[in-house]
């Protein structure tokens, strides 16, 4: 069991980073996109399906797809901002962050969203069923 909060921009800062991520070349997935009409549940289940099908449709969507919808800060511990999707793949695969890539993986939302101001909350529960790379 994992458990992972997340939280939400406004709609000025959502299409600041995409339009930063295009630019940057980590648009390979042309895939949904930030809105501001999408609630924090919605977000987290568009970006755990995309890592549990990170290769389709093309390799690394899922990486980027996550790296569209996070803050220009975000990385992994002991990497840098702006690691490509295929960096980003490589080092989630051998790491304890592999089991976001498993289509094995249920996710469930054990309590309610929390928002304070403009950030919202969400605790989310990944939770293996048969046979997956966890077990």
């Amino acid at each position: 069991r994992a458990a992972f909060i997340w939280g939400r921009m406004d709609l000025n800062e959502e299409w600041q980073h995409v339009n930063y991520k295009v630019k940057s070349g980590f648009a390979l997935w042309e895939g949904q996109s930030p809105q501001a009409n999408l609630s924090p549940r919605a977000v987290i289940s568009i970006v755990l399906g995309a890592l549990q099908r990170n290769d389709h449709p093309v390799r690394h969507s899922g990486t980027a797809c996550l790296q569209r919808f996070a803050t220009q800060r975000f990385h992994l511990i002991g990497t840098q901002p702006g690691i490509s999707p295929g960096e980003l793949s490589s080092i989630m695969k051998d790491s304890q962050y592999a089991l976001l890539f498993d289509p094995n993986v249920d996710i469930c939302f054990p309590s309610d969203t929390f928002e304070l101001d403009r950030e919202a909350f969400q605790e989310v529960d990944l939770q293996a069923t048969v046979r997956t790379s966890c077990a």
